[in-house]
């Protein structure tokens, strides 16, 4: 037998089987990891919760700052401004008779 055979016969041989590597099999998370990952997860829906409702109370200070504005003939607000009508409103509120404080007793149901 010279080379050639050699070779012709050694390729002809079924090749040996090579064994695929395995895929890796998604480790199965434990009890401990599935909780701290729910945690996780309620701990960024109560954070977006917050962010949500710091949104909507800016906006609206930010609406009714503009129409006090509007009303008062486009005076700029400032603190002290503010904290007189804030001094007000209170005052007003603190009467059940008043027209403001049934408006505000209506809307709050």
């Amino acid at each position: 037998m010279d080379i050639d055979e050699l070779a012709l016969q050694h390729s002809e041989e079924p090749a040996a089987e090579e064994t695929p590597t395995p895929k890796r099999k998604r480790q199965a998370k434990t009890l401990e990891q599935r909780i701290a990952a729910k945690e996780e997860e309620l701990r960024k829906l109560k954070q977006q919760a917050k962010n949500e409702a710091r949104r909507l109370r800016t906006r609206r200070l930010v609406t009714s700052a503009a129409t006090i504005e509007a009303e008062a003939g486009h005076v700029e607000l400032d603190e002290t401004i503010a904290r007189w009508l804030g001094q007000r409103l209170a005052m007003e509120l603190a009467n059940p008779e008043s027209e403001l404080a049934k408006h505000v007793a209506r809307r709050n149901g």
